[in-house]
C-alpha cells in the first residue's frame, strides 16, 4: 500500500448517530473499509466480511466495558468505621452483657432454690432430736423439735421428751425472709453455761437465734437484754 499512515488516519471514525428507521447504519461503510483493509484488498471492492468484523468490533467493546465495571467494582472503597458506629457497638454489648447476667443470676438462683428444695423440700423443713433436760426425757426418748418455714415465720413444733400431749409451738418471726425460702438449722449448744442444752436457730446463712431452756416452766424462751450479753455466741442477732 502506497500510503503508510497508521489506519486510524486514513478511515473516519463512525457516526455515533443512529440510522433513521428503515435506512441503512452509516457505520456499515466505516466497518467495510475496516473489514478490506484488513484482508488486504482494494478498498473499492466489498470484502463481504462488514457485518461479521462490525460484530466482532461490537463484541469486544461490550466484554470490555463489562471488565472494566467488574473492576471498579472490585475496587470499590470499603465503608469505614465512625464514632457513632463504635458507639452502636458498644451500646449493643452492653445490652448483651446485661441481659447475659441477668440469665445467669436467674439461672444460678433456680439452681440454687431447686437444690435447697431436694434438701429441705417445700416448705422447708427440720428436725432435732436431743437431751435438754425437759421432765420425763430418756435416751430412748429425747426432745424432738421439728422446725418449718412460712412466709416471714417460722414455726418450731417442740415434744418434750417426744410425747404429744407435752408438745408446744415456739414461732419466730423472720422479715428478712418474706418468702420463706430459707431453711432453719437446728443445734444444741449449752450458751448460758447452766448445765443445759439451749436451742439456736438459724435461718439460711443468717444470724442465730438462741432459745434457753427455761427448767421451771419446761419450755423454751428468748434470752432477756441482760442475758444475751453473756451468752457463748458465735452469732448473736
Amino acid at each position: 500500500m502506497a500510503n503508510s499512515q497508521p489506519l486510524s488516519n486514513r478511515i473516519p471514525l463512525p457516526n455515533p448517530t443512529p440510522p433513521a428507521p428503515g435506512g441503512a447504519d452509516p457505520t456499515d461503510s466505516f466497518f467495510a473499509l475496516m473489514a478490506r483493509s484488513m484482508a488486504g484488498g482494494n478498498l473499492a471492492v466489498p470484502s463481504g466480511r462488514t457485518q461479521l468484523f462490525k460484530q466482532g468490533w461490537i463484541n469486544s467493546v461490550a466484554q470490555g466495558a463489562s471488565g472494566r465495571l467488574q473492576g471498579a467494582s472490585r475496587r470499590l472503597p470499603r465503608s469505614r468505621s465512625t464514632p457513632i458506629n463504635w458507639a452502636g457497638y458498644l451500646v449493643l454489648l452492653g445490652v448483651g452483657v446485661y441481659f447475659g447476667t441477668q440469665a445467669l443470676l436467674a439461672a444460678a438462683a433456680w439452681t440454687g432454690d431447686h437444690w435447697t428444695t431436694l434438701q429441705y423440700g417445700d416448705p422447708r423443713t427440720t428436725h432435732l432430736s436431743a437431751a435438754f433436760g425437759f421432765a420425763g426425757e430418756t435416751p430412748l426418748a429425747p426432745t424432738t423439735i421439728t422446725a418449718v418455714t412460712a412466709p416471714g415465720v417460722a414455726h418450731l413444733f417442740v415434744l418434750p421428751g417426744d410425747r404429744a400431749d407435752k408438745a408446744f409451738v415456739l414461732d419466730l418471726p423472720l422479715p428478712a425472709d418474706p418468702d420463706g425460702r430459707q431453711p432453719l438449722h437446728l443445734s444444741a449448744e449449752d450458751v448460758d453455761r447452766d448445765g443445759h442444752l439451749d436451742l439456736l436457730v438459724r435461718p439460711g446463712e443468717g444470724l442465730v437465734y438462741p432459745y434457753l431452756l427455761d427448767t421451771g416452766k419446761q419450755t423454751f424462751r428468748p434470752p432477756t437484754a441482760e442475758e444475751q450479753g453473756r451468752l457463748a455466741l458465735g452469732r448473736t442477732r
